[in-house]
């Protein structure tokens, strides 16, 4: 499918995935700043046609590693873009030593219309979160999943063991993996304060109405 729009500089495509057995899907959220310098969140595949519709909204300047978890594809792209920075948080990067990752924080002038924060207390996904203040858009990885009911009884079933859906919130798999659970909640209260409008999930389908209140639902066993 080709990029959609979704918001004023704010593209998202998707493209079917497994995860251990599960069809989760990939989202990428590509956002084109002020600046005119496109940030690229969680890349799909690579192929010839995705990296020109990456390039034609703008000078692709940045690819960010958001979680431990979420780190396929990158090496596709990494000779292939000149001039690219790609960056992830201090896990990320100590999982990837052989790729020439930087710190987020030395991207900060690209990354000026953004507020992002790495979620603390589950250290073995180290989430670091995105929010673009201009579209008011949230991007997120693996730490909300909207992917509704399942389209077939055995998706349906794997879901529900997973502890995915019907409503947009946390795996089981997630909930299991805190180790802080006062700072990981404390980290959402902090994401709550910013103004959100929509949600662009890394698995499932943007969530572009009462974000705050989605968000809030999800998270209400911690807060």
């Amino acid at each position: 499918m080709p990029l959609e729009l979704i918001a004023d500089d704010v593209w998202t495509d998707h493209e079917p995935m497994r995860f251990a057995g599960l069809p989760l899907g990939r989202r990428v959220t590509a956002i084109r700043t002020q600046a005119d310098e496109v940030v690229v969140f969680s890349p799909l595949s690579w192929s010839h046609a995705r990296q020109a519709e990456l390039e034609a909204l703008g000078k692709v300047s940045l690819m960010v590693v958001p979680s431990r978890w979420h780190d396929r594809y990158f090496d596709q792209y990494m000779d292939k873009l000149p001039g690219c920075r790609f960056a992830g948080s201090a896990g990320v990067r100590a999982n990837h030593e052989s790729w020439n990752l930087v710190p987020l924080e030395s991207c900060a002038e690209t990354l000026r219309e953004f507020e992002w924060y790495t979620l603390p207390g589950m250290p073995s996904v180290e989430e670091t979160v995105f929010f673009h203040r201009p579209s008011r858009t949230l991007v997120l990885a693996d730490v909300l999943f909207n992917l509704g009911l399942g389209e077939t009884m055995t998706t349906r079933l794997l879901f529900r063991l997973a502890g995915i859906g019907p409503s947009p919130g946390p795996s089981r798999l997630e909930k299991f993996l805190i180790r802080d659970r006062r700072a990981f909640a404390e980290g959402w209260r902090r994401v709550l304060a910013w103004d959100v409008a929509r949600i662009a999930v890394g698995h499932g389908q943007v969530i572009d109405r009462e974000a705050k209140r989605v968000l809030r639902e999800a998270y209400a066993y911690l807060l």
